[in-house]
């Protein structure tokens, strides 16, 4: 880790603005600028890259190379990789700010994005994530129109739909409380990604905020956010669509043991259950298309085991089949 010394502004108090790039070369340059633009005064800005083979960390360093503002500049680089879940279990011990606001490689920060995120966040101390809107971007960095906002899905959602759902807020727009990691613990689970987890700890705690307003150019179709779906498959390639089901069933099982642990480390007896139902559901989903003839038996010993049976049979069908 290296670091440069900054101004600080007395009375602010710290917060960390952390880039985790990889392999983002086509897009870092946009992407510091706008971390180095904030309008905060009082800002640590840590690029933290995993180990990408391209130029990705080389265009950082070039990009802060003299910088003389007023932000607090780190840089670290992770040799070997650790894939996503490790590197941002490890920007925790990174961080040094009492509110983390997250920036990932290929999205670019409005200038005004910290210093709002920090002013939510002062009002509402007890909660653990405050999240944005977001203008949405295409590959090329033209503003496509469309507004990424998950406020009206999370304000409908109760605790227990919460418990099993795969969209919460949009990580990209997402500042954290320390807490979010230290009250829980790392994330141990793979494959799963911070929104999936870290906004339903937050909402099993308190809640989390919205701030109704775009402080971020979220880039979509490439990344994390160009996650793989069945409907680019025609419906003969089953082999296919049945391994890409697999992986968005992978994902959901991770997701679920994770907040499993989440569920117990608090002692929230009730959403566990919730939680281990489901992941039980989807496991049985997984055996099901990895060893087609596992329950051949077992779904006869009882009425309850058949029923079980066809209805994850039945909805594993209806996914391989969809269109859309």
């Amino acid at each position: 880790m290296r670091q440069a010394s900054a101004t600080r502004s007395v009375g602010a108090p710290l917060v960390s603005l952390v880039v985790m790039s990889y392999n983002q070369a086509e897009f870092i340059a946009e992407t510091v600028a706008g971390a180095l633009a904030q309008d905060y005064p009082n800002l640590e800005i840590v690029f933290s890259d995993d180990g990408s083979g391209d130029d990705t960390f080389a265009l950082i360093e070039r990009a802060v190379a003299g910088y003389a503002g007023k932000h607090a500049i780190r840089l670290n680089r992770n040799t070997p990789n650790m894939g996503f879940i490790g590197h941002l279990n490890h920007i925790f011990s990174l961080c040094r700010g009492e509110l983390i606001v997250y920036n990932a490689g290929d999205d670019i920060s409005l200038p005004t994005r910290v210093s709002r995120l920090m002013t939510v966040a002062q009002e509402n101390p007890e909660l653990l994530l405050i999240h944005s809107d977001a203008f949405e971007i295409d590959a090329a960095g033209a503003r496509t129109g469309a507004i990424n906002s998950r406020r009206d899905a999370l304000d409908a959602m109760p605790l227990s739909r919460a418990a099993t759902a795969m969209g919460l807020c949009t990580g990209a727009t997402c500042a954290w409380r320390p807490e979010v990691m230290t009250r829980f613990g790392p994330i141990v689970e793979e494959p799963t990604f911070d929104d999936l987890i870290f906004c339903f700890r937050a909402l099993m705690t308190g809640g989390v905020v919205h701030v109704p307003e775009p402080l971020i150019e979220y880039r979509v179709g490439v990344g994390l956010s160009n996650m793989e779906s069945l409907r680019d498959l025609p419906l003969d390639a089953m082999e296919a669509r049945t391994q890409r089901l697999l992986k968005k069933l992978d994902l959901r099982s991770a997701t679920l043991r994770q907040r499993l642990r989440d569920c117990r480390t608090i002692g929230a007896a009730e959403l566990e259950s919730v939680v281990a139902q489901e992941l039980a559901t989807v496991d049985y989903g997984i055996r099901l298309l990895r060893e087609p003839g596992f329950d051949r038996w077992s779904r006869l010993r009882s009425l309850g085991a058949l029923r079980e049976s066809l209805r994850v049979r039945t909805r594993l069908r209806k996914k391989l089949s969809a269109r859309n």
